[in-house]
């Protein structure tokens, strides 16, 4: 992980909001290259697991840099942040169009081989570096070894689906093999995403194989 670039206490007013989810909030530090990851609404469990997934995953080209843990003071209390890099090309998302990206299979690959499961893959978790390669981030729901997910997001082919179901009704319909509409899916990648959806492939390398064997991602 190396000695941390920036000073190990930092003031919030030295920090600009940039992003805000469900368990946490991120700042840019000014002048700077870096961003701290704040726990919110008390998701300190999520803080905990993040931080305890950086540290097994360790430094990888398609892993988010992490640098450790940094002190964030304020005129009302002190909180933990974890420090990261900043990658202001946004996420995969935001870029798919215009972007020939690293395939997101390598990184998934990687982490399942550290026995880590993110819990929440998606174009809007994978950040585009300056080369255009891919950094899987925001491990705040994963799961380690033998603990439990923290977070299950909807299930969605590149937007939310079944919007107007409740979970335990979305839950029946795959039990049921009551798919949603793949509209401007190709048939093979459909196939593929019902095959992970009902658990048939064995590891992320099979999924790599498929989608390689379809011409969707150049696997290294």
């Amino acid at each position: 992980m190396g000695p941390c670039p920036v000073p190990c206490d930092i003031n919030i007013d030295d920090i600009d909001g940039i992003g805000k989810g469900s368990f946490a909030q991120t700042g840019l530090i000014r002048s700077s290259d870096y961003v701290v990851k704040i726990a919110s609404n008390n998701a300190h469990r999520h803080h905990d697991r993040e931080k305890e997934v950086y540290q097994r995953l360790g430094q990888h080209p398609r892993i988010l840099q992490y640098f450790g843990d940094v002190l964030i003071h304020s005129s009302e209390r002190t909180q933990r942040g974890l420090l990261l890099r900043h990658l202001k090309n946004g996420t995969l998302a935001e870029t798919l169009s215009i972007r020939d990206p690293s395939p997101p299979t390598d990184a998934v690959r990687y982490i399942h081989s550290r026995n880590v499961i993110h819990g929440d893959l998606g174009c809007h978790n994978f950040l585009v570096k300056d080369d255009g390669s891919l950094a899987l981030a925001d491990f705040g729901g994963s799961r380690i070894d033998n603990s439990d997910c923290l977070e299950f997001p909807p299930a969605r082919t590149g937007q939310l689906l079944w919007e107007d179901l409740d979970d335990d009704e979305i839950e029946a319909c795959f039990i049921n093999e009551q798919y949603p509409s793949f509209a401007n899916v190709p048939d093979p990648l459909e196939r593929i995403i019902i095959r992970c959806w009902t658990g048939k492939y064995v590891n992320a390398d099979h999924v790599a194989s498929d989608l390689g064997a379809l011409g969707a991602f150049s696997i290294s």
